[in-house]
């Protein structure tokens, strides 16, 4: 079964680092990630109303509402660390982040990994660590890391607390279903960050000349969510979480290639700890 969810959290972390480069090229990124979550609720809710109604389980409220709390809050603070720091050091902090402490709260609802697999979950963040790390003069990587360093780590949190509570959803309800209330949920309690007055003629901007990248978007960030959620339901939530990071290898590559980030011996480093990280958990984590 792991090997089959690993499959899959490959697959979403590809597509969820496709979805964060147009995020970041974007001229308003809070813009682009509202008109994503929102246009996909709708057009989702159109395609799946008619077939299996949209209903979430008694036992999956609490969990869903933690869990919708904590995803505005990850958008709110990974579009602010996008417009003060480079994609290669914000997304792998939030990225890297995220592991270790969903291990800490999955420990703490009862989860209980082999020692392996903690080794393997720790390598993969140590690759992260080195891929955040800035190229070039040390005074400009110090800049850049306190301009966009806070964000991404307060991101990291919410992606801990979101991702162990939709483990907990997933188990009532299924993720076909519950993932048009995640894109429900960030829509609207993004809404008072989003369209405050000094913003609306900004937004409507956005959506009119980005519409086409937007729906690019929103249906990748519909695909690799649906994907982690399956995910969830084969194997522990921290090697979920883990999994995902490897979309920071990607955003790196993105950002070195196409935004004309410095990718060095430190990334290249990271690089290789991620992909040795992954494999110890393939082989050892079960």
């Amino acid at each position: 079964m792991l090997e089959y969810a690993l499959a899959l959290i490959v697959f979403a972390a590809v597509v969820h680092a496709c979805w964060n480069f147009l995020t970041k090229s974007s001229r308003d990124s809070l813009a682009f990630m509202w008109w994503m979550y929102a246009l996909g609720a709708l057009g989702y809710g159109l395609v799946i109303l008619p077939v299996t109604g949209i209903y979430l389980a008694s036992a999956s409220i609490l969990p869903f509402v933690i869990s919708a709390m904590a995803e505005a809050g990850y958008v709110v603070t990974l579009t602010r660390g996008y417009g003060r720091g480079d994609l290669s050091l914000v997304y792998p902090i939030s990225r890297g982040g995220a592991p270790i402490l969903t291990a800490v709260f999955a420990a703490l609802l009862g989860e209980r990994l082999p020692m392996l697999g903690l080794i393997g979950i720790a390598v993969t963040v140590a690759g992260v660590c080195f891929l955040s790390l800035s190229e070039g003069s040390p005074n400009k990587g110090l800049s850049m890391l306190k301009r966009g360093s806070t964000w991404a780590l307060a991101c990291a949190v919410f992606i801990a607390i979101y991702s162990v509570s939709d483990n907990l959803v997933v188990m009532s309800t299924p993720p076909v279903i519950y993932i048009w209330w995640v894109f429900l949920g960030n829509a609207t309690l993004t809404i008072p960050f989003v369209w405050r007055r000094t913003r609306v003629k900004g937004n409507l901007s956005e959506v009119r000349s980005n519409w086409r990248r937007i729906a690019v978007a929103s249906a990748g960030s519909f695909v690799s969510y649906l994907a982690v959620l399956l995910a969830l339901k084969l194997t522990s939530v921290s090697y979920v979480v883990t999994g995902r990071a490897l979309s920071v290898l990607l955003a790196a590559v993105l950002g070195a290639l196409l935004l004309k980030e410095k990718f060095g011996k430190e990334r290249t480093l990271g690089a290789a700890l991620m992909i040795l990280g992954m494999a110890i958990i393939q082989v050892f984590g079960s």
